[in-house]
């Protein structure tokens, strides 16, 4: 479960929600692997991650609600079908 907090440094809201990399998941965020989603966000397709700490990063709920909006809704069709 997401966890809500306005102690960390970074903190750009009072409240603002944080997801860690295990939870990403339980917010629809589909199960890529560290390194992907790293490239990912260099290449400006996933939002940055805040560090809560020396050696945690999450990302702000908020921002993955935006990215998930903007993402395709129709599933693609089996590639066996299009040959």
């Amino acid at each position: 479960m997401p966890f809500q907090t306005n102690t960390f440094a970074g903190a750009s809201r009072s409240g603002e929600t944080y997801v860690l990399y295990a939870q990403l998941p339980e917010v629809g965020v589909p199960r890529y692997s560290r390194v992907h989603l790293r490239e990912m966000v260099r290449n400006g397709q996933f939002p940055a991650p805040v560090n809560l700490s020396a050696r945690r990063i999450a990302w702000r709920l908020s921002e993955l609600e935006v990215w998930k909006a903007t993402r395709p809704t129709q599933v693609v069709a089996d590639h066996a079908q299009c040959r």
